[in-house]
C-alpha cells in the first residue's frame, strides 16, 4: 500500500476559511430585514461564537488572552486584577452568550432610555 503525503492547511487557509465564515454569517445577518438591529447585532455575535466554539463546518479554535507584558503592572498599579496569559475560554461561548441575552437586552434597554 503506498503512503500518501498529507499537506496540511496553512495558517493563511485558516485564516481565511474562519474569515470566509464570518463573511457568510455578516450576509445572513444583514438579509434578515424582519430583525430589529439589535437582533441582528446578537445574531452575528452568536453566529461567530459559533464558529469560535467549533459547531460550524470548522474545528474549534483556542480563544486565549494574551495580555500585553506591560499590561501586569499596569493593572496592579489601578488597583485592577491582571488578565493571566492562558486559558482556552472558548468550547461553550455561544451557550454562555445565548443564556445572558436576557441580562444584555436589559442593560441595552436601560442605555437607551438613558439616551431618550
Amino acid at each position: 500500500m503506498e503512503k500518501r503525503k498529507i499537506k496540511m492547511l496553512t495558517t493563511d487557509e485558516v485564516r481565511s476559511a474562519f474569515l470566509d465564515q464570518v463573511h457568510g454569517c455578516v450576509m445572513h445577518w444583514e438579509r434578515q430585514p424582519d430583525c430589529s438591529i439589535d437582533r441582528r447585532l446578537s445574531g452575528l455575535a452568536h453566529s461567530i461564537l459559533v464558529i469560535l466554539d467549533g459547531e460550524s463546518s470548522l474545528p474549534a479554535f483556542k480563544v486565549v488572552p494574551r495580555p500585553h507584558p506591560d499590561d501586569w503592572q499596569y493593572d496592579i498599579d489601578n488597583n485592577d486584577r491582571p488578565m493571566p496569559s492562558h486559558g482556552d475560554i472558548a468550547g461553550c461561548l455561544h451557550d454562555e452568550w445565548a443564556k445572558d441575552q436576557p441580562k444584555l437586552k436589559a442593560k441595552l434597554d436601560e442605555a437607551k432610555t438613558r439616551v431618550a
